[in-house]
């Protein structure tokens, strides 16, 4: 899913169900957004994460639609962070 030219909001926000705001709610298009792009070739581009890292990464995106809201909140930083740098990578080419 390409971001450029799109002039509705992108990323969704959620409350679980202990208040905390969780930004990988499974059935938004943010989801769809993290998915493509941690699947695409610019997580592998990145010179400072390990070769196994896109198939964890990957695999724990698999895993976002039937977490628990207290796990999706606790991986959001991570995914966050891991989707910031790809986005990054395809923009400046890092």
């Amino acid at each position: 899913m390409k971001i450029s030219g799109r002039q509705e909001p992108v990323c969704a926000v959620g409350v679980s169900g202990d208040g905390k705001l969780v930004t990988t709610v499974p059935s938004e298009r943010f989801h769809e957004l993290l998915q493509d792009t941690l699947r695409g070739p610019d997580l592998a581009k990145l010179p400072f994460y390990p070769e196994f890292i896109p198939k964890r990464v990957a695999a724990l995106s698999d895993r976002l639609p039937t977490m628990p809201d207290s796990d999706r909140v606790a991986w959001d930083p991570v995914l966050m962070t891991t989707l910031s740098a790809c986005v990054l990578q395809q923009r400046f080419g890092l």
